[in-house]
């Protein structure tokens, strides 16, 4: 069975992340915060683990102790979207359609 770190360096190698980057996403100082953590040396809080995961597009139960899929599970039917973009397309709605109230007006 694979260890925490040998999960979390699969799951970071397969987004084409560098441990520089990953360190820099997760707000920590340096890729050597990221390399004791897939060396097993040291691990991260609870807080880090669900960051990781969610970065990593995981479950925080598979990166802790390999449970379930390696994937985070999408309803069929939905699709995920970044808040950012979800918040653009409302403006980007309610502009189109402060613009046709207006003209039936």
């Amino acid at each position: 069975m694979e260890s925490f770190g040998a999960r979390l360096k699969k799951k970071r190698v397969n987004k084409g992340l560098t441990q520089d980057e990953l360190a820099e996403l997760m707000q920590k100082s340096g890729k050597a915060v990221i390399s004791a953590w897939e060396k097993n040396r040291t691990a991260p809080c609870l807080l880090d683990i669900r960051k990781l995961a969610k970065l990593l597009d995981t479950t925080a139960a598979w990166l802790v102790d390999g449970a379930g899929d390696d994937t985070t599970r999408i309803p069929i039917g939905f699709t995920l979207i970044r808040t950012k973009e979800l918040i653009e397309l409302q403006r980007q709605l309610i502009k189109k359609q402060g613009q046709e109230l207006r003209k039936e007006k």
